[in-house]
């Protein structure tokens, strides 16, 4: 993970990043390797950071293409996840509920959504 962490360093110095989306990809891709490296509040900001630069991609609205709205539900999965390892139970399911918009036809989604609610349930209770 740390190998890829100074690639994708390398990559975002070289200016091969200099356009939101892929601003917004780059900074995806560097939370989840700090969350692969069980680092979720670090990751939690980078894809913070992602969902921004997506939201704010410059063009007309037509611009908001299928491929836009599915970067934004990835990210929206990637940080959800993010804030379900860090115990922020609330933050991470608004943001599966979120992407659930997009990718309502995958499973993991609704796991990670019924990890969320169990996990706020016995919190609540301790």
């Amino acid at each position: 993970p740390k190998k890829a962490l100074t690639l994708l360093a390398t990559a975002s110095r070289g200016g091969s990043a200099e356009e939101p989306k892929e601003q917004a990809m780059m900074l995806n891709n560097m939370g989840c390797v700090h969350l692969s490296m069980h680092q979720p509040h670090t990751a939690a900001v980078l894809l913070a950071k992602a969902l921004q630069r997506a939201i704010r991609s410059p063009g007309d609205q037509q611009a908001a293409t299928a491929t836009a709205i599915s970067q934004r539900s990835q990210i929206l999965y990637n940080l959800g996840v993010a804030h379900l390892h860090a115990a922020g139970f609330r933050n991470a399911l608004e943001c599966l509920l979120l992407a659930a918009e997009e990718l309502h036809q995958r499973p993991h989604l609704w796991l990670r959504i019924a990890e969320c609610c169990v996990a706020a349930v016995l919190h609540a209770e301790r």
